[in-house]
């Protein structure tokens, strides 16, 4: 596939993954009051702007990009396979994926 394609069609996969209603089902589901949302992974109460929705299984494995059609697969996931998690939480877990996968890439070069 085309590199320009491939870009194109990731970046409009991530736009609409935003309207997918069982994004927003997860979030309803993370909130506890107005306003308050419990992370699911330090269990703190924090405000909307302080929480992410995040993919409990990464939607670019540690093995790398696969294709489109599991990319999709991957990132359109129903509501229990996401997981609302403060940005605190949200940046440990992708700094540690991106380690794993630059781990996977180094042993795969050798």
């Amino acid at each position: 596939m085309d590199k320009r394609v491939k870009s194109f069609a990731i970046n409009a996969l991530r736009r609409a993954s935003y309207r997918w209603p069982y994004r927003t089902l997860a979030l309803k589901a993370a909130r506890v009051a107005r306003g308050l949302y419990k992370c699911k992974i330090c269990a703190r109460l924090v405000k909307r702007k302080m929480i992410e929705l995040d993919h409990i299984e990464p939607v670019v494995p540690i093995t790398g990009y696969e294709g489109l059609d599991s990319y999709a697969t991957r990132l359109l996931v129903f509501a229990d396979k996401w997981q609302a998690i403060c940005t605190d939480c949200h940046s440990l877990k992708t700094a540690e994926e991106n380690e794993e996968r630059r781990k996977h890439e180094t042993k795969t070069e050798k």
